[in-house]
């Protein structure tokens, strides 16, 4: 917020109904104490807020793979990777359990304009995550297969794999927080198909 002391940010000596500068200082909107459309949802229940965070262990269960050889360096670290181990166990039980989870995520919940818009945003954002870690894996066993086990590859897979964390605890955190979790290009495209 600005003020007419010419300081910017704000030097605190406005508060609404003061006049400043010979200008009555305006009381803030909603709209200019929440930057982007990462609008806090304080009403958002508890349930919507757990539902839209279990999404993102989708794309973190798909980065595993990535990580193999970090967690085999560092074997302490697997503690990480315990809360994907169920979905991991889902997809291997059923045959292209992947495909039916995305298909079921897809058309049950981000196609179905009953499910909470909160929780529809971080299950598509997470399919869209997912969908670029696929296609990472099949660039990797195909295009970089000549050079399995060297040290730019698995330095290149620890990249991708501490990536996928990083972005899965964000949208985790911003979707326990009743927020949308803003992700340069990926979140604008979840806003178009919804």
């Amino acid at each position: 917020m600005e003020c007419g002391h010419d300081v910017t940010p704000c030097c605190g000596d406005c508060s609404p109904g003061k006049v400043v500068a010979g200008l009555p200082v305006p009381a803030p909107s909603l709209g200019s104490a929440v930057s982007g459309s990462s609008v806090a949802q304080a009403g958002t229940p508890i349930w919507q807020r757990l539902l839209s965070g279990l999404a993102y262990l989708l794309p973190f269960s798909d980065a595993l793979p990535f990580g193999r050889a970090l967690l085999q360096q560092f074997p302490f670290l697997s503690v990480v990777a315990l809360p994907a181990l169920p979905l991991i166990a889902l997809q291997q039980l059923i045959p292209f359990g992947g495909l039916v989870l995305f298909l079921a995520l897809y058309l049950a919940v981000v196609r179905n304009d009953r499910v909470p818009y909160l929780i529809r945003f971080h299950v598509l954002q997470a399919i869209l995550i997912d969908i670029v870690l696929v296609l990472l894996s099949l660039a990797f066993r195909i295009l970089l297969s000549p050079f399995a086990g060297s040290f730019a590859l698995r330095t290149l897979e620890n990249t991708v794999f501490l990536g996928a964390l990083v972005v899965s605890l964000f949208g985790l955190v911003q979707s326990l927080r009743g927020q949308e979790a803003d992700i340069p290009t990926v979140s604008d495209a979840v806003r178009m198909q919804l």
